[in-house]
């Protein structure tokens, strides 16, 4: 009974959460599409077959789908231009604010969502961070950093625990940071750069790390004039650290294991449990993930479609036949459908496997 009701609080704020991610994302296409006077048939909550349709304004059907995990806006001809009402029909900047608008308001949700976070504050964990050893030839190495040497602060940013360390050497790769430790009773200071391509297991600064948590929590919280600055730092902190994340998958210096919708479920039902506050968080940071995946150049996403546009301007105008354009898109989303079921078969596996 009790995984029973664990996994029903699961679904209710996957649901809850990716409801609105793909909500904000899909009115990001429908309020730019409108304005553009391009015709919208569908806007759907999740996907088809269609379930009902809810109501209806003007051009537009409001519907509930079947397959809840996603939704769209259906707008005229989004590869025909013969109707002067068709996405395909508006000139080419038009198409790019309405293809990367949902990629936009995804950004601005984690804005907003970073930004109420830094006004109210979140507790954050607090430990000794010390250094457990150091790898061979490694920037920790070069300037002297020894096993036993705890890390006080990085470039006057003080170091509450492991996760600010990590952030801050991944954000800092490539550019010299001062580092301030404690070694016995003395401080002291060095200067390094992290690697922007370390080698396997190492990290970015050559070291590994032991940790003592400490009592208590920390609670910073800033001004509405303070918090929403740090709230598009943080998403664009967010962002850079995801195409980071990516870069190393495909160098294979970091592990390339990709989670599903089963994953994404399960992971939002245990942040859930840590309260409303980490689950902003994660919510915002889903939705840097969601806006810097749809704007991948590949068919069927909105980079796609993005990019078939582009490469009519680079064309001089002319455009590539509808049907080919309309062609490519299916294949493309045939292959996206494709590897969902397989990321969701991998995902049931390492569940019920325990992994």
């Amino acid at each position: 009974m009790e995984n029973l009701a664990t996994w029903a609080s699961t679904i209710f704020y996957f649901l809850l959460v990716f409801g609105v991610l793909v909500l904000v994302h899909e009115l990001g296409h429908f309020i730019t599409a409108i304005r553009a006077g391009v015709r919208v048939e569908e806007f759907g909550f999740g996907y088809p077959p269609r379930a009902l349709t809810l109501f209806r304004r003007g051009d537009t059907a409001y519907t509930l789908n079947w397959l809840p995990l996603g939704g769209f806006v259906k707008m005229t001809g989004e590869d025909n231009p013969s109707d002067p009402r068709s996405l395909a029909a508006q000139k080419p900047w038009v198409r790019v604010v309405i293809l990367s608008a949902g990629a936009g308001m995804n950004l601005l949700l984690a804005v907003a969502l970073f930004s109420v976070i830094a006004l109210i504050g979140i507790p954050k964990a607090r430990e000794v961070v010390t250094v457990q050893g150091v790898a061979a030839n490694s920037p920790a190495e070069f300037v002297g950093i020894f096993a036993g040497d705890r890390i006080l602060r990085v470039d006057n940013t003080p170091i509450a625990n492991r996760e600010d360390l990590l952030r801050l050497a991944y954000d800092r790769a490539g550019q010299t940071v001062a580092v301030e430790l404690k070694r016995g009773k003395d401080n002291l200071t060095v200067s390094l750069t992290p690697r922007v391509n370390p080698p396997k297991g190492e990290g970015p600064i050559g070291i590994s790390l032991s940790f003592q948590k400490l009592p208590g929590e920390d609670t910073v919280n800033y001004p509405i004039w303070e918090a929403v600055p740090l709230g598009v730092r943080r998403t664009l902190d967010t962002a850079g650290q995801i195409f980071t994340g990516f870069g190393r998958m495909i160098q294979g210096t970091a592990p390339g294991q990709v989670g599903g919708p089963v994953e994404i479920a399960r992971v939002t039902g245990l942040v859930a449990q840590s309260g409303l506050l980490r689950l902003m968080e994660f919510t915002a940071l889903l939705s840097v993930n969601l806006a810097i995946i749809n704007l991948f150049p590949f068919p069927a996403l909105d980079g796609g479609r993005l990019l078939f546009v582009l490469i009519e301007a680079a064309r001089g105008g002319k455009r590539i036949a509808p049907e080919k354009e309309g062609l490519v898109h299916f294949i493309g989303m045939a292959i996206l459908l494709m590897l969902m079921i397989i990321i969701t078969f991998n995902d049931v596996q390492r569940i019920i496997g325990g992994g």
